[in-house]
């Protein structure tokens, strides 16, 4: 059902998720990085990997694998893409785990330097795949405990709570809020139906639109995620070193919320190079790891996953048929529409289910970019939880006889 790739000193910190998993039901195996390199063949070490996931989803059944480390550990396949702006701009280098999750061909078939090029990609992706960018023990056991704490023992009163985050775009006719509320009310703009959030959801909204000064601080951000809260949705603009209006030292010192008084929490957002994992921007490449690893795996508070892109996100300057709203809308429509619960699966659902539009290179460069960071098996909270009432006989008969539990 589920693997685990990392290297060899990061294995045994794993060993309480594989735990985890296996007590519910979820048959998990580990792999390193190490040995898939001494036992598969491959060009480089991206295709040992990719043809170790072949192997595994052909013969042990596979449906979710987790890349057990950052980049340094588990590399990542740069992808090609063009959008035809003026000028056009083209990238040889997108950090797209999707590689490792579309199985089929081998996303290079004419075997120059451009990976990924139409008619040579995966799109429909054979398994869920999520990304612990985790470099110590201390990050993965970070990574790994909120996620446990979030799925066994929710803050029961923030899951039906969510915010809406919605920045000035400085474009003259469209702000973050517009995109937002499609979101949020759910939309049939742009010959697309996709779902909002439920009534059992409190949904909040930040939107500079509404601000008296169009300018919402950090602080108010802040106070409302330390408040309790569990779906951020956000647009705005952003980088590898800040996004929300927020930065590495604001990440690292500003949140109190432990998964016990007041719950983690996961974020979706448009931003540019927020969740670029592999620490590189259209200026270079730098030291320090991007804003999703800072939330997910650098503190034992703040987000549990985190979805955004590696590269630059798409909008429309005019309204909100963005490419990157695409795959915002569906993303939720997966969880509140279709009632696809896993956080990978819904992921990749909000991938497919944009496949007819990738002619446009702004959807085939979002495709590529936005990644998860986080448990790809994980199930997303979408009501408050009630307790579970078992009633069966107290005395099991001796001999062949019905025995009938009603849960």
């Amino acid at each position: 059902d589920y693997v685990i790739i990392t290297n060899e000193a990061l294995l045994p910190s794993f060993d309480t998720l594989a735990e985890f998993k296996t007590r519910r039901g979820v048959k998990t195996r580990m792999k390193t990085v190490e040995e898939i390199y001494a036992e598969y063949t491959g060009d480089d070490e991206q295709e040992k990997i990719r043809n170790f996931i072949i192997d595994a989803y052909q013969n042990w059944g596979i449906d979710y694998v987790l890349l057990g480390g950052d980049e340094e550990i588990i590399p990542h396949r740069g992808l090609y893409d063009i959008v035809y702006t003026d000028p056009p701009e083209v990238d040889y280098d997108i950090a797209a785990d999707i590689y490792y999750a579309g199985l089929d061909g081998n996303w290079n078939t004419d075997g120059d330097d451009a990976w990924g090029e139409p008619d040579e990609d995966d799109l429909l992706m054979e398994v869920s795949l999520g990304r612990a960018a985790v470099a110590t023990s201390g990050e993965t056991s970070n990574f790994i405990s909120k996620m446990i704490l979030y799925q066994e023992s929710p803050v029961i009163d923030d899951c039906v709570e969510a915010l809406m985050v919605g920045e000035d775009l400085e474009w003259e006719h469209v702000w973050g809020k517009d995109y937002k509320e499609e979101i949020r009310l759910g939309s049939s703009n742009y010959g697309y139906t996709t779902a909002g959030f439920p009534v059992q959801f409190n949904v909040g909204t930040l939107y500079d639109y509404d601000d008296p000064n169009h300018n919402w601080s950090s602080s108010q951000l802040i106070s409302l995620l330390n408040g309790g809260m569990h779906i951020v949705n956000h647009l705005g603009h952003a980088g590898l070193i800040g996004v929300m209006k927020l930065h590495i030292n604001d990440v690292l010192t500003s949140f109190t919320n432990d998964g016990i008084n007041t719950g983690y929490f996961f974020i979706y957002t448009q931003g540019c190079y927020c969740n670029s994992f592999d620490n590189k921007t259209s200026f270079g490449i730098y030291s320090v790891d991007a804003m999703s690893e800072q939330f997910t795996c650098k503190i034992d508070n703040g987000a549990v996953a985190f979805l955004g892109n590696t590269r630059y996100g798409w909008g429309s300057l005019v309204n909100t048929d963005g490419a990157s709203q695409y795959f915002d809308r569906e993303f939720f429509d997966a969880i509140f529409g279709e009632e696809i619960y896993k956080i990978g699966d819904a992921q990749k659902d909000s991938k497919e289910d944009n496949i007819g539009f990738t002619g446009d290179g702004a959807i085939r460069w979002v495709y590529y970019t936005h990644t998860l960071l986080g448990d790809p098996e994980m199930d997303i909270w979408t009501d408050i939880p009630e307790s579970l009432y078992v009633a069966h006989p107290s005395v099991v008969p001796i001999g062949t006889s019905n025995f009938t539990v009603t849960v």
